[in-house]
């Protein structure tokens, strides 16, 4: 008989849990996170790195889906792709490395 009260009380503590969990993921806000790529002169696939990980995240969770800062170190070619690009997709920015941390405070309030 003492070990039914255990299990009962024992179900009861875990279906508590998973209730708990269940309603705290619900009512969780987006967390604002963001992906930083480099812009280097000599990267052939700096295209589709950003395309990857931009199409990652339109099929991830949206409350996990992070930003993609595109850091521009010095004028080539890529920084001309990275301009394109972040005018093409709506989570896609292109900065430059000197106000990286001025963006950085402006919108994601760090």
């Amino acid at each position: 008989m003492y070990a039914y009260i255990c299990a009962a009380a024992l179900l009861l503590a875990i279906a508590f849990l998973i209730t708990l969990r269940y309603f705290s993921a619900k009512k969780r806000r987006r967390v604002r996170s963001i992906i930083i790529i480099p812009v280097m002169p000599e990267d052939e696939a700096f295209e589709r790195r950003v395309k990857s990980c931009y199409w990652e995240e339109m099929f991830s969770d949206p409350h996990t889906a992070k930003d993609i800062l595109l850091v521009i170190t010095e004028p080539c070619a890529n920084a001309f792709a990275a301009r394109r690009l972040a005018q093409e997709y709506p989570i896609v920015h292109s900065i430059h490395i000197s106000s990286l941390s001025d963006y950085i405070i402006r919108n994601y309030g760090v």
